[in-house]
């Protein structure tokens, strides 16, 4: 028996290419992102330092010097490790598993974005989609006869002669796809199979492909080629084409999800009680786990409202109800996450010329920013203290938590 799991999902929410120049001091980068229904970034740029240390950029820094340094381009949840959000698609948006991945050279990474360091020549990818999302290529070894087979490469885990799961990695079908070769379109059947009529070009045509593969609610399924991906036919036959840079070696390293074991009775779970936690804030799951046996793994069913990594650390996403299921040997044991928004102890205050008001958030996380819609009424320091200046009205607003805005009105008599 063979489970499955896609290696562009491996990870707990990037094809783009990172190049980084020879120099220590200098870093080339190549950057693509593919949101849910186009591409949203495509760009080279050069990064350099004064002196001959070298530079160290991770994942998280890379796509922070994007966001902001190109105006056409938001992206949110970079500091808590977890793209929430790129130009307004959210995770969670289009199902609960669906929302932001990255994966480095064609595999998607165990580790957040922050803890990723780029080498030279690495290639990156942040794009959105649905578990478990293929990353495609193209397999044309039989495409003069009008053949492509349509594969990624995945962890595969097995048992094997003694019972015991292992896990190496292999090619498996991208079943369902759409595949379209210049103006015609295919589906590729549950073999990854795409047959095309070969009629329809010429000895050596340059096919421009794209694939596409969405879930019920809309999430990708696959990831797309780059924009300009294309082959000539006649000077391909025999090749294996991929969509991104193709992994150079079996990627051997146990998945977040440790595959069923046989049950064992000595193997007990223990979790904490249910747990409340207001948006932005983070808990570490402490579970006891009595004759453990192997890894223990942590799965959240609604990801988009509370995320949970391998070592159980829970981050409140947005509001409402999560349950996590800690499991070790077979052995599970699921409890509840309830996320509340943050909130401010006033809506509403008026307060007489040259007096002050402190603003106090219930549930607060991480750094506030408060702003004044009317400074010359009402101004507000950094740590919230809101003085009245002159007579009018205006409106405090407090972001907070990852993005998240409350808002005070302010009357000055």
């Amino acid at each position: 028996m063979k489970k499955i799991i896609s290696l562009a999902l491996v990870a707990a929410l990037l094809t783009t290419i990172f190049v980084i120049a020879a120099s220590a001091s200098a870093l080339s980068f190549s950057v693509r992102i593919e949101g849910v229904t186009k591409n949203i970034y495509d760009s080279n740029l050069d990064i350099s330092s004064e002196g001959s240390d070298p530079i160290e950029y991770t994942v998280g820094k890379a796509l922070q010097y994007i966001s902001d340094n190109d105006e056409s381009i938001t992206i949110e949840g970079i500091a808590d490790n977890y793209i929430s959000s790129v130009n307004g698609e959210q995770s969670g948006q289009y199902g609960d598993y669906a929302g932001w991945y990255y994966s480095v050279n064609g595999v998607v990474p165990d580790i957040g974005i922050n803890d990723y360091k780029l080498q030279d020549g690495d290639s990156v990818v942040l794009f959105y989609g649905d578990y478990p999302c293929q990353v495609p290529v193209l397999d044309l070894k039989d495409v003069e006869n009008g053949v492509i087979k349509v594969q990624s490469y995945d962890s595969v885990w097995y048992q094997d002669e003694l019972g015991e799961w292992k896990s190496t990695s292999d090619w498996a079908p991208v079943a369902g796809a759409k595949l379209s070769l210049n103006e015609y379109e295919y589906t590729s059947d549950e073999n990854g199979i795409v047959n095309f009529d070969r009629s329809k070009f010429k000895e050596n045509d340059t096919v421009y492909a794209q694939i596409s593969k969405y879930s019920d609610k809309g999430a990708p399924q696959v990831l797309r080629f780059a924009k300009g991906y294309n082959f000539a036919l006649g000077a391909v036959s025999g090749e294996t084409q991929p969509a991104t840079v193709e992994p150079t070696a079996p990627v051997t390293e146990p998945v977040t999800e440790v595959p069923p074991t046989t049950e064992s009775k000595d193997t007990v779970v223990s979790v904490p009680a249910d747990k409340t936690l207001y948006r932005g804030q983070t808990f570490k799951i402490n579970a006891e786990i009595k004759n453990p046996v192997g890894k223990t793994s942590y799965i959240s069913n609604r990801k988009s409202i509370a995320s949970v990594n391998k070592s159980g650390k829970v981050t409140a996403r947005k509001k409402g109800t999560a349950t996590i299921t800690v499991k070790n040997n077979g052995v599970s044991k699921k409890f509840k996450v309830t996320v509340k928004n943050p909130k401010l102890n006033k809506k509403s205050i008026t307060l007489k010329k040259g007096k002050t008001f402190k603003i106090k958030i219930t549930g607060k996380a991480g750094t506030q920013k408060y702003k004044s819609s009317k400074k010359s009424v009402a101004k507000v320091s950094k740590k919230g203290k809101i003085t009245a200046k002159k007579k009018g009205k205006a409106t405090i607003t407090v972001t907070t938590n990852g993005g998240y805005k409350l808002k005070i009105k302010v009357k000055v008599k």
